[in-house]
């Protein structure tokens, strides 16, 4: 096991170069004298050659490796930058010696900001021994004590909210292309085209399950697009009212008391000069769905309750879930808006279609869910055992992208050690609740009797249920999603097993 010691670079270390003797060369010099260690850490904010003349005259009076590292505008009161600068450090001597050493943290004399970080991180991520140097000679801390629930708590709110804020899985504003991992097959296809697209001022359609990327793709669209400085704008469509929906894209104006009026902007204006996202397109309802297709044929824009009209300029993406074309056959979204909408059309296909693609996105995953946890106190690097790897590359991913960088942050939260283990990767797995209920429906012991009508009216009546759900009520649709000839033939099913129609 390797002896480590870490300390910050003082006034009475930089007397040494002054001409002290070798036993009165400071803290760090008394230190290492005292005890044999393979490595020191020495820590300095101050720029210049003075630091590397001190580490020079210092390796001449120990055999033990000496690691330079410089924390520039980490000053003796900036408590973030030397709990980065620190931590930044400790990392690295983890990774050299593969996590096996003995770590000491000296605490300097007349820098209590230094001080506080190193009993903090002693005492939280990188568990240490706390010495200081008196008159010259080392003497060990005896801190027997942990913090408290509370501290550590208050401790990990930040964290805590930050790792929240990354679960809401917002598309960097920042994203490109390269931003999606791919190992080549559709979806490289489908990104070259995209690429190829983006320059172009034409609208936009992008097919594929939740959580397969459409935002993402969309974004590096719009960064690649001469329309890159202006806004990307994103609007959510699902359940929303259709009044909502028509003044969220339109904008409203009103006249109020008085005379005044006032004026909401729509997004169709808020987006001018970038990129509009719409995503759950197909979730607009059909009187929208004729306002913006007229919007976008003359190129014309009105807010509710005003006669005036607006120059559209205002680049479309939208997103959907669903087949457009289906739905255009099904009467519930308009054709001319369907072709106004995709002069390009692309499919980011779910991960069950692409399983080359899913190595590469666990790997890719997992590095940012350790950089995201990089600075929490008590924090290690995760990586995979072989299997928890084999349990998250067999698992379906019925959430795609977005479900797996969701379970490996859970996974990273509830792992004990530095490697993810099989189990704890089972236990950060959602359950595939549809899978759920097949085998229970199916493997029950005949010996005590099977209620076999029971069983069948239950799945009849889940199915009945998710499909009327599915096409908000359109029995034709619901017919066609359950594999019956009519609509006649769903309601006498809905009759038998008194599902609500």
């Amino acid at each position: 096991m390797k002896h480590v010691l870490a300390t910050w670079i003082c006034e009475k270390d930089l007397a040494a170069l002054e001409g002290h003797p070798a036993g009165e060369g400071g803290p760090a010099a008394a230190a290492l004298e005292a005890r044999d260690h393979d490595e020191a850490v020495l820590f300095t904010e101050k720029s210049g050659d003075l630091a590397v003349q001190y580490v020079d005259w210092l390796q001449f009076q120990t055999l033990a490796q000496l690691v330079l590292h410089r924390a520039p505008g980490a000053g003796p009161g900036d408590y973030s930058g030397i709990y980065e600068s620190v931590s930044q450090a400790m990392e690295e001597a983890r990774a050299r010696h593969g996590g096996n050493f003995r770590l000491t943290f000296l605490l300097p004399e007349n820098l209590p900001s230094v001080s506080a970080v190193f009993i903090l991180l002693a005492k939280t991520r990188f568990p240490a021994e706390l010495a200081e140097v008196r008159e010259g000679r080392l003497h060990t801390l005896g801190m027997a004590f942990d913090f408290s629930p509370q501290y550590v708590a208050d401790l990990m709110a930040a964290p805590d909210q930050e790792l929240n804020r990354r679960s809401r899985n917002r598309t960097p504003a920042r994203a490109v292309f390269t931003d999606i991992v791919h190992a080549g097959g559709s979806v490289g296809e489908t990104v070259r085209a995209a690429a190829r697209a983006a320059p172009r001022n034409i609208h936009a359609l992008i097919e594929g399950e939740g959580g397969t990327g459409k935002e993402l793709l969309a974004t590096a669209m719009h960064n690649r697009s001469p329309r890159r400085h202006g806004p990307f704008h994103v609007v959510r469509l699902r359940g929303l009212s259709a009044e909502a929906v028509e003044a969220g894209l339109f904008g409203q104006e009103r006249v109020a008391p008085g005379g005044a009026r006032a004026r909401r902007l729509g997004a169709l204006e808020a987006a001018r000069g970038g990129t509009l996202f719409l995503d759950d397109v197909d979730a607009l309802p059909l009187r929208v769905q004729a306002l913006l297709r007229q919007a976008l044929e003359t190129g014309e824009v009105s807010r509710l309750g005003s006669p005036e009209s607006r120059l559209l300029d205002v680049r479309v993406i939208g997103a959907t879930t669903r087949s457009l074309p289906e739905l255009v056959r099904e009467g519930a979204f308009l054709e001319d808006l369907l072709y106004r909408l995709a002069v390009v059309w692309f499919r980011l296909p779910p991960l069950r279609e692409r399983p080359e693609d899913l190595p590469l996105l666990i790997g890719h995953f997992l590095k940012r869910v350790n950089s995201e946890s990089r600075l929490e106190p008590g924090n290690m690097e995760k990586t995979l055992s072989e299997g928890a790897r084999e349990v998250f590359l067999s698992h379906s991913w019925p959430g795609n992208a977005r479900e797996l960088l969701g379970t490996l942050r859970r996974a990273a939260v509830w792992s004990q050690g530095e490697t993810i283990q099989e189990e704890e990767a089972r236990q950060a797995l959602f359950p595939d609740v549809s899978r759920e209920r097949a085998e229970g429906a199916l493997n029950r012991a005949l010996s005590d009797g099977v209620d076999l009508q029971g069983i069948l009216g239950s799945v009849a009546r889940h199915y009945l249920t998710r499909a009327l759900a599915e096409t908000g009520g359109n029995k034709t649709r619901a017919a066609k999603l359950l594999g019956f000839s009519n609509y006649q033939t769903l309601g006498n099913w809905l009759r038998k097993y008194d599902v609500e129609g």
